[in-house]
């Protein structure tokens, strides 16, 4: 199975880190992302973003490019590394058009966002 056909569905945050910083859960309690084909929705602390994701599964760790083409981020691309191990995905971000991360960690200053999720459970038909 490719690497986004795992990723299909719909996925809570569960840590938020910027720039070094973890913000509070009140932060991104009702944040998600929603993952369809190549495309993504996320909403995120009152903002709603959308854009297609591009996977690498060649590299290591796993590279990520999330294309923006609604929202606030809209035009904007960000690269990143990604890691999935079952029902929990975690990202890396650099947010402010650099290179993608070398590591799933943030520093201050770094430009970086560091998201895990969690899948959610598909509605029962």
């Amino acid at each position: 199975m490719q690497d986004l056909e795992k990723l299909q569905g719909t996925w809570s945050v569960t840590h938020l880190e910027l720039n070094g910083t973890t913000l509070p859960p009140a932060t991104y309690a009702d944040a998600k992302i929603i993952l369809t084909a190549d495309k993504f929705k996320s909403l995120s602390m009152g903002a709603v973003y959308e854009g297609r994701i591009e996977l690498d599964p060649t590299k290591t760790p796993k590279t990520l490019k999330m294309i923006f083409t609604e929202g606030p981020e809209r035009g904007n691309t960000n690269f990143g590394i990604s890691e999935l191990n079952g029902d929990s995905w975690k990202f890396c971000l650099a947010i402010t058009g650099g290179p993608a991360p070398v590591s799933f960690a943030t520093t201050p200053n770094s430009g970086c966002a560091l998201q895990i999720l969690t899948r959610e459970p598909s509605p029962r038909p």
